[in-house]
């Protein structure tokens, strides 16, 4: 095809078009599904005839129609802007932003450019031309043409202004939009310093120099490794002080959202523009807005999945968690399984299982070995995650499981590039969020900190950073939806997701969960299980805040999750407490069946209405259930008083009536100490029905601190059993004669005198004397 110099006069192309290059050979068969929506045409005309020939697949005999026309009739915007159409479709599959290696391809970009721009110069009053030459800018892979866009919408709203087409004017308004959105992306929160050049972190791990500000990163993270990267924090915080005031982009996006929401306002059915106005709303953190919008677009188009996420997400950032968990649910019904599973999917989440860093990570999930499960596996292990995670067990939602789906949402809003079809969480900047939230810090400088060292294109530099110590750095490329992490960061970045996978830093519930320490005693049970009894203390008070309540309303809770079974049924009490004990120290206690394998126990204990909890997550795990040993050391307040003393000896810890005591003993306070001893071994002779055992007591310090101690141990009958005294450990051996049974309970008074305050460790030995076997237990305690 050529064109008459007339019309090459008219080009606007930032390359030249290029004449007589478009030989059949380079003609592909078809045309994209994603067909552009043109002006209706008279039967008969070129581009009627053109339209029918492609719609059958004939793209060489369109094109060939369309240029003939165009010679005949060189100001037939019709006919130029269905031939741009034809060249811009064959070209489209390899049009990538980087570098485009087949000349054919560019050529037929070329063409597609010309022909487009000289339908617009032939039909100015062609709103449609305009938009399809601004879309076939956005998908360039240069920023000055995604830029020049928004002049092209802006042609096309004057146009469809004049002959009052809603729908060209609402698609306008969001082009227009669009373009003040890459604007406020590329620009907010400026520092007015170059990231590469001028700052220095002291090199080789040297410390920052007295000025920082003058010479803190000269390579910020180069081949040569000369980067100190524990000192990014400091960095961040020494760019802060060049932040432009007042912080630079808010117009821009100020400006976005207008357009987005006229747009709306145009076209209240589109889902496109309803996205684009609740990603300038999120990114404005006008949550209620946001709320009352998706909630009201929620209630009007009830199957549109994407406007209930985005409302599940404005519920979490308003505080209201039991209505964000109806929401997602809603939301997530409407969606297949695929979608599903990447919106509650743990992988995102979990460490990325690098097997360069797996052994300084430690034992664990990672995503690698959640991928190698089978898919049952994945759902019960995903099921586990989640109930392990949930800070609150006591309430309905799981607010950290809320928080993730939240974040992927917002990602998904914020990051997502429809051009280019791929979704925010999926980014490099959704990957960072969706583990650790939003930054505390973000800013933006100019310079694209890995084309300084590949000889690329300048950019844009944007850095987030986290308070509890990661600094990430992105290269920002203006004009595109994608911000990569800095080439030469990447084995840092790798490093952090390895080491803190995920921060819940941003969640409320998360942040007023504190420790409860709890001791778990172990007691064996049927079929390999465990019969554990955990002893929980703890200052009521803490969970008050500055609430004034008589009676105290408490919950506690109890559940044992396996990662490969099936839950334990879930232990729920609630009861009231009087103000005037919320000073003091409360013990408390449960009894909870866990079964073979490991198996994580939470206790947790919290107060309603100030959402303030104590928790406690203990892995757990049954001895092997046969042969010779014996139970865990269960610690009582008092000696327990029915057992031998009355006709029928326990069988079990459980027929003793005792009340478990913390690890903490006020000094000069006698202490309980139950345990069981299994399958000992019958004797000889006439002793084959006697199982005969020794046991040792001993109890030793972390520092020399039972100089002149007095110990003294009695049986379940209050009778002296042994006493010892200044040495260190103290020791106390005696020796028992039971029943041949499964299970034998025994249990002693432990008298410690005036042991001083400390940390002690509590040791009971057992030999069974007909076969030389030995066991033993030991459990910490404390004096006060």
């Amino acid at each position: 095809m050529s064109l008459p110099s007339q019309s090459v006069r008219l080009l606007h192309s930032p390359v030249p078009f290029v004449v007589g290059c478009l030989a059949s050979s380079f003609l592909i068969a078809s045309i994209a599904s994603a067909q552009p929506v043109f002006s209706r045409v008279m039967p008969g005309t070129p581009a009627a005839i053109a339209d029918s020939l492609a719609a059958r697949g004939d793209t060489a005999g369109a094109v060939a129609v369309l240029e003939s026309d165009v010679r005949r009739n060189k100001r037939e915007a019709v006919s130029w802007h269905r031939l741009g159409h034809l060249y811009w479709e064959q070209a489209r599959a390899k049009r990538r932003p980087g570098y485009i290696a087949e000349l054919p391809i560019i050529r037929l970009l070329q063409a597609a450019d010309s022909a487009l721009r000289l339908a617009t110069q032939f039909a100015p009053d062609s709103a449609r031309y305009w938009l399809n030459l601004g879309t076939f800018n956005l998908e360039s892979g240069v920023a000055t043409m995604r830029f020049a866009s928004s002049l092209q919408a802006q042609e096309a709203l004057t146009s469809a202004t004049r002959t009052k087409d809603v729908a060209i004017m609402a698609e306008s308004e969001d082009r227009l939009g669009h373009g003040a959105w890459r604007r406020f992306e590329a620009t907010a929160n400026r520092a007015l310093i170059d990231p590469l050049n001028r700052l220095q972190l002291g090199a080789g791990g040297a410390p920052p120099v007295s000025d920082p500000s003058a010479t803190l990163m000269a390579q910020p993270m180069g081949p040569a490794g000369t980067f100190n990267r524990n000192l990014g924090r400091d960095y961040v915080m020494t760019v802060m002080k060049h932040l432009i005031k007042p912080p630079t982009g808010a117009s821009d996006l100020e400006s976005a959202l207008a357009h987005f929401r006229t747009a709306v306002q145009l076209n209240p059915t589109s889902q496109r523009y309803a996205r684009h106005f609740t990603m300038a709303l999120a990114a404005r953190k006008q949550w209620e807005e946001l709320r009352e919008f998706t909630t009201q677009r929620a209630r009007e188009y009830p199957f549109d999945a994407e406007s209930r996420l985005t409302l599940g997400l404005a519920l979490v950032r308003t505080g209201h968690d039991e209505q964000a968990r109806i929401v997602f649910d809603s939301a997530l019904a409407l969606l297949d399984e695929p979608d599903q599973a990447r919106l509650t999917g743990i992988s995102r989440i979990l460490r990325p299982g690098s097997p360069r860093l797996r052994a300084q990570a430690g034992a664990g999930m990672d995503s690698l070995t959640f991928k190698r499960l089978s898919p049952a596996q994945q759902v019960t292990v995903t099921r586990a995650f989640w109930e392990t995670i949930d800070p609150l067990a006591s309430t309905t939602e799981n607010e950290i499981q809320l928080e993730v789906l939240a974040r992927i949402v917002y990602a998904d809003l914020r990051w997502t590039d429809e051009i280019l079809g791929y979704r925010g969480a999926d980014t490099d900047r959704g990957h960072v969020f969706v583990r650790y939230g939003p930054p505390d810090l973000e800013i933006t400088m100019g310079g694209n900190i890995t084309a300084n060292y590949s000889g690329g294109e300048a950019g844009v530099a944007l850095v987030w950073s986290y308070d509890f110590g990661a600094t990430f750095f992105f290269d920002l490329r203006p004009g595109f939806a994608s911000a990569n992490i800095a080439l030469h960061d990447q084995p840092y970045v790798e490093s952090v997701f390895e080491q803190r996978p995920v921060s819940m830093h941003n969640v409320a519930a998360a942040r007023d969960v504190d420790s409860l320490p709890v001791r778990s005693v172990r007691f064996r049970g049927p079929r390999d299980s465990a019969d554990v009894v955990l002893v929980a203390s703890y200052t009521p008070r803490a969970l008050l805040g500055a609430l004034e309540i008589d009676p105290v309303p408490m919950v506690s809770l109890v559940r044992a999750t396996s990662p490969l079974t099936s839950s334990s049924p879930t232990q729920r009490a609630a009861f009231e407490l009087e103000s005037s004990t919320l000073d003091s120290e409360r013990t408390q206690h449960w009894r909870q069946r866990v079964a073979s394998g490991i198996s994580l126990v939470r206790v947790e204990l919290s107060q309603p209405d100030s959402r303030r909890a104590l928790r406690a997550t203990l892995p757990v795990e049954p001895d092997s259930g046969r042969g010779f040993g014996m139970s865990d050391l269960l610690l009582t307040k008092q000696l327990p008083v029915d057992g031998p003393s009355s006709s029928t000896p326990p069988s079990r810890w459980s027929d003793l009536a005792l009340t478990p005591a913390s690890h903490h003993l006020a000094s000069g306070s006698p202490i309980g100490l139950v345990w069981e001893v299994y399958d000992l071994a019958p004797g000889t002779g006439t002793d084959r029905a006697a199982g005969n055992y020794r046991v040792t007591v001993r109890v030793s310090a972390e520092r020399d601190a039972l100089s002149g101690t007095v110990v003294r141990l009695r049986d379940m009958l209050g009778r002296a059993i042994g006493r010892t005294a200044a040495a260190d450990p103290l020791s106390i051996s005696f020796d028992r004669t039971a029943v041949v049974q499964a299970v034998s309970v025994d249990y002693v008074s432990l008298d410690l005198g005036s042991l001083p305050t400390g940390r002690y460790s509590l040791r009971v030995h057992i030999e069974d004397l007909n076969t030389g076997r030995t066991t033993s237990r030991e459990t910490a305690l404390d004096v006060r």
